[in-house]
Order: structure tokens, then C-alpha cells, then sequence
């Protein structure tokens, strides 16, 4: 965005983005910016399921809507990774790279998607 139509309008996307994290995630979740268009959002007390469903509002509340900076009317997507906490993650460095991975698999199949983390599959053991 910034490239294409400047900082202003970059500005102008964030804020618009911002208000859509507002208007769809609850007051108990918690939301933060990792840096430049990377968000997280943890959603306590909310199954694998559930998570996803909220994403998908979210990438459709996003990609149904503009931001009008001056005489531009700029549309963007985005895209998520999903993932939960269970037995085999340690902490939260390891959530976050499940996360990221997922987020990856999202961007390489197409953008505007949500894709939950998958465990690679173990090679067979021969014997």
C-alpha cells in the first residue's frame, strides 16, 4: 500500500484495519501488531473452530470494504494462520511459529484465506 498510493494512505489502511479488529474480535481477546502488516490475536477461551470462523468474518469484513484516501478507493485482504495451544507446545515462541507456518500456507494458497497449522507428517519407519 505504501508503495503504490504512499504513507498516508498506508496510514489510512491501518486505521481501517484496526477498526475491523475492533468491530469483529471481543474486549477479552487480545490484539497486537508484530511489525510492519503482521498482527497477531489470541482468542482465549475459543476452540480451533471457533477461531477460524471468527477469521473467516474477519478476511470477509476486510475484503468487502475500501479505504477512500483522497479520490482512491484502495481494497486489500488478508490473510491468517491459525493454530492452538495444546500438549506439544511449550510456549509461546512455539504458538507463534505454528502460527507463522499456517500464515505462510495461507499467503501461498492464494491470500484472502485462513489456514490452520498442520503437523508435518513423520516418515515412515522401516524396519
Amino acid at each position: 500500500i505504501n508503495d503504490q498510493y504512499g504513507h498516508a494512505a498506508g496510514d489510512a489502511v491501518l486505521r481501517h484495519l484496526a477498526a475491523g479488529m475492533s468491530a469483529t474480535f471481543r474486549a477479552m481477546d487480545v490484539l497486537a501488531r508484530l511489525g510492519g502488516e503482521e498482527f497477531v490475536v489470541l482468542l482465549p477461551d475459543t476452540t480451533l473452530e471457533g477461531a477460524e470462523a471468527v477469521a473467516r468474518r474477519f478476511c470477509q469484513l476486510i475484503a468487502g470494504q475500501s479505504v477512500e484516501v483522497g479520490d482512491q478507493a484502495i481494497r486489500y485482504t488478508v490473510s491468517a494462520g491459525i493454530t492452538t495451544m495444546d500438549d506439544e507446545v511449550a510456549n509461546i515462541d512455539a504458538l507463534m511459529q505454528r502460527a507463522d507456518e499456517a500464515l505462510y500456507a495461507a499467503k501461498a494458497g492464494g491470500r484472502n484465506r485462513v489456514e490452520r497449522w498442520q503437523s508435518k507428517p513423520q516418515p515412515a519407519i522401516t524396519r
